[in-house]
């Protein structure tokens, strides 16, 4: 980007920062038609979260949907144990 001569963002320094997994879960409906996996993790102590909704009927775990979290309290509450 610099070559190009768009200058330095001061957020982009953070991103070398390593990465640690957090807790995982897993949510479906009662028909197996769709699920929702939430995947958690730090960086540089600040928590995040990304999460997808998954269609399993008929388009083979397509996600539908992804977002991410910035604020991940409170994130479990009905769904199962973390993995």
């Amino acid at each position: 980007m610099l070559s190009a001569g768009i200058a330095d963002l001061p957020w982009a320094g953070a991103l070398d920062a390593p990465i640690e997994a957090g807790n995982c879960w897993q949510m479906g409906d009662v028909f197996g038609d769709s699920c929702m996996v939430v995947a958690e993790f730090v960086r540089n102590g600040q928590r995040h979260a990304i999460s997808g909704h998954l269609g399993l009927d008929g388009l083979n775990g397509l996600a539908e949907e992804i977002n991410l979290l910035d604020k991940t309290d409170g994130l479990a509450r009905g769904t199962r144990r973390p993995r």
